[in-house]
């Protein structure tokens, strides 16, 4: 046995040395690795994220194509009418509140402007500031994800929306009149389980530049895509999908000022020199989200929401 074992197993050892070598050639050819299939197509993968604002522009524009093919980064009532994207950011206490009552911040990642956790013992302390500082006993609206009077949880984020002064009235067949306004409203949410609310740090932009921020700051990006930036109204109204909706303006108040966005977004691309912006227009000759507010910066492309359902067609 000893003998049979010296003089063939050497044999033995090489067919199978053979062996291995010939399946190792086979499996290359049969199922070649990530690494080696894209540089065979002439394909270099690309890390990038869509930036989706709310602006009237992308209404009829399908964003369900770009889902494969990057993160999205979404504003504010995005979530309402969309599949949930990967990222959501708001900056305002009205739509915070609504979209941790509603649960989403427990399902995707959310960046919060003034979203402070402060423990449940400073509740009615926080509370009677706010009014203090308006000179109220009680405010005019409560909103709160639990019993008003009662904490539920060890910690809570609160905010308060005041609205003082004399306001104009805009009605829907364009009249205007003057009121005088004091309305209080207190936000509360009381931070449950499994809470996705992110801590970052925050360049004070509107929502869309600070997505645009977020995503640059927190991943290792090679292209951004904005989407429904429109940076304009090209009518005498507000420019938004949800104008007119809970916590949006009326559809009929007056266009957004223009000038800050631009000089948000311009702060954006030049903090983040080595990567490519893209621009989407509706059209070449789109006067909503007007190209040329952007001026002509050398990581910036504009490019149409047509080509850019071309060019997703061969990523």
């Amino acid at each position: 046995m000893v003998k049979y074992f010296d003089e063939e197993w050497p044999k033995e050892e090489e067919i199978l040395r053979i062996g291995l070598e010939q399946s190792r050639r086979n499996k290359a050819d049969r199922f070649p690795t990530a690494d080696e299939r894209w540089p065979r197509q002439g394909i270099v993968m690309k890390n990038r994220v869509f930036i989706i604002g709310n602006g009237e522009s992308r209404k009829d524009f399908d964003l369900t194509k770009l889902k494969e093919h990057g993160k999205i980064y979404a504003c504010n009532a995005y979530y309402r009418d969309n599949p949930l994207p990967d990222v959501l950011i708001a900056v305002d206490s009205t739509m915070t509140h609504e979209i941790y009552h509603k649960g989403i911040a427990h399902k995707i990642p959310c960046y919060f402007r003034e979203w402070t956790k402060c423990p449940n013992f400073m509740y009615q302390t926080m509370k009677a500031g706010f009014l203090s500082t308006q000179g109220k006993q009680k405010e005019d609206k409560f909103i709160t994800n639990g019993d008003s009077a009662l904490p539920i949880g060890d910690y809570f984020v609160m905010n308060a929306h005041t609205i003082k002064g004399e306001a104009t009235i805009r009605k829907e067949d364009g009249t205007k009149y003057k009121k005088d306004v004091d309305n209080t409203h207190i936000y509360v949410s009381w931070i449950t389980d499994g809470d996705k609310t992110q801590e970052w740090e925050d360049p004070g932009y509107h929502a869309g530049a600070t997505a645009g921020h977020i995503a640059c700051k927190y991943s290792e990006l090679d292209e951004v895509y904005m989407i429904g930036m429109d940076l304009r109204s090209d009518t005498k109204l507000y420019n938004n999908i949800y104008k007119g909706t809970h916590n949006y303006s009326s559809a009929h108040y007056e266009p957004s000022p223009t000038g800050i966005w631009e000089a948000e977004w311009l702060r954006v691309l030049k903090d983040n020199p080595n990567v490519s912006f893209y621009k989407v227009n509706k059209a070449d000759d789109d006067n909503t989200t007007n190209q040329k507010l952007l001026g002509n910066e050398k990581n910036l492309t504009y490019i149409t929401q047509a080509q850019l359902l071309d060019n997703i067609s061969k990523w």
